[in-house]
C-alpha cells in the first residue's frame, strides 16, 4: 500500500487478490475492483469488503470481519462461522450475478491485520475454506489493503414491509426492523437507495429473512417491470438461517412516493409481487412466489455509520 495521505479520505480505495478454488472449478482468482471499510459498531466488528470484475454477467465478492480492539499491527485472529463470538474473525467468498446470489461462509481459516484507525487504514493477510450446502471453496493467498473509510448514508426509519410467500417459504414475511441506506453502484446495478427490511423472531422456531428493495438513483415514481438484470429497480429476499437468496424474475412493483437520494428524506411507499428461483449446489430448484406484497416506511433523523 502507498503511504497515506495527510487528509481524510473521502472513500475507499484498495487492492485485493486471492487464489480461488471451488467445487465447480469456476474461478482461478480473484481480483478487487471495488472496496468498503467501516466498522459494525453493534457487531462491534470492523468490515472490509472487496468486489471482483464482473465476467460473462458473474461476479465474486470477498468480506471479512475482525474485531475491533483498537489498532493492531500483524494481530492474528481465527476465521469462525460463528458471528457473534467476538474474539474471532468471519469472511465469506459469494459468487453472484444479476439473478442469483450463492454465499460460501468461512467455517474455518486464519486473518493476519494490521489495522490503523486514525490513518483509516487496514492490511489483511488470509486464507479460509467456506461452505454452500455440498460445495465447498477454498481461498488462500489472499490479500487485501483499503484505505479511506466508506461514507454511507442511513436513516432509520418506522414502518413495515409485508408480503404472503408460497412454494419454497409458506408463511407470510412481516418486517420487525426496516432501514434506508444511499448505496454505491454494486455489480451492474447503479448506484441506489436500498430498503433493508428483516423479520426475525428467535422463537419458537428462528425466523431470520431479509426483504431488500433497490431503487436506481433519479427513478421517478411509478410501476416498473421486475427482472434480475434490471438496472431500474430490483427486489431480492433472503432466508438467512438456510443461506438461500432469491432475485425476483418476473412480478412487479408500484413506488407510490420515494425518498429524496441525497438525503433520503421522505416516505417509501408501494405494492409488489414477484416470482423467483434459486438453484442450490446440489442441484435442487427452489421456488418462492411473493403475493400482495406492501411497504410504507418513514424517516427519522439521519444517521451517518
Amino acid at each position: 500500500m502507498n503511504p497515506p495521505s495527510t487528509e481524510t479520505p473521502k472513500c475507499t480505495t484498495g487492492k485485493a487478490s486471492a487464489t480461488i478454488k471451488d467445487s465447480d472449478n469456476e474461478f482461478k482468482n480473484f481480483k478487487g475492483k471495488g472496496f468498503s471499510f467501516y466498522l459494525d459498531e453493534s457487531a462491534k466488528k470492523w468490515q472490509v469488503t472487496a468486489i471482483g470484475d464482473e465476467s460473462a454477467g458473474v461476479y465474486q465478492t470477498l468480506a471479512l470481519r475482525f474485531p475491533n480492539v483498537g489498532n493492531v499491527s500483524g494481530e492474528v485472529y481465527e476465521i469462525s462461522n460463528n458471528g457473534a463470538d467476538p474474539r474471532t474473525a468471519n469472511a465469506t467468498w459469494t459468487r453472484a450475478s444479476a439473478g442469483s446470489f450463492r454465499p460460501y461462509p468461512a467455517v474455518s481459516g486464519r486473518v493476519t491485520v494490521t489495522l490503523d484507525s486514525t490513518l483509516q487504514t487496514a492490511e489483511l493477510k488470509f486464507d479460509f475454506e467456506g461452505e454452500n450446502g455440498t460445495k465447498t471453496v477454498r481461498v488462500t493467498e489472499g490479500s487485501m489493503s483499503v484505505e479511506g473509510l466508506t461514507e454511507e448514508k442511513r436513516i432509520n426509519t418506522t414502518g413495515s414491509a409485508s408480503c404472503v410467500l408460497r412454494d419454497t417459504i409458506n408463511a407470510p414475511y412481516q418486517s420487525t426492523t426496516t432501514e434506508l441506506y444511499s448505496r454505491p453502484a454494486l455489480g451492474i446495478f447503479p448506484p441506489h437507495i436500498l430498503a433493508h427490511t428483516q423479520q426475525y423472531a428467535p422463537k419458537p422456531e428462528l425466523i431470520n429473512y431479509v426483504l431488500n428493495i433497490q431503487i436506481a438513483n433519479g427513478l421517478p415514481s411509478g410501476t416498473y417491470l421486475l427482472r434480475p438484470d434490471s438496472k431500474q429497480v430490483r427486489i431480492s429476499f433472503q432466508n438467512l438461517n438456510q443461506f438461500t437468496g432469491w432475485f425476483a424474475e418476473s412480478g412487479e412493483i408500484t413506488l407510490d412516493s420515494i425518498p429524496d437520494f441525497e438525503t433520503l428524506q421522505g416516505p417509501l411507499s408501494g405494492t409488489f409481487n414477484f416470482k423467483a428461483t434459486a438453484i442450490q449446489s446440489d442441484g435442487t430448484v427452489l421456488k418462492l412466489t411473493a403475493d400482495e406484497g406492501i411497504f410504507d416506511i418513514t424517516t427519522v433523523p439521519l444517521e451517518r455509520s
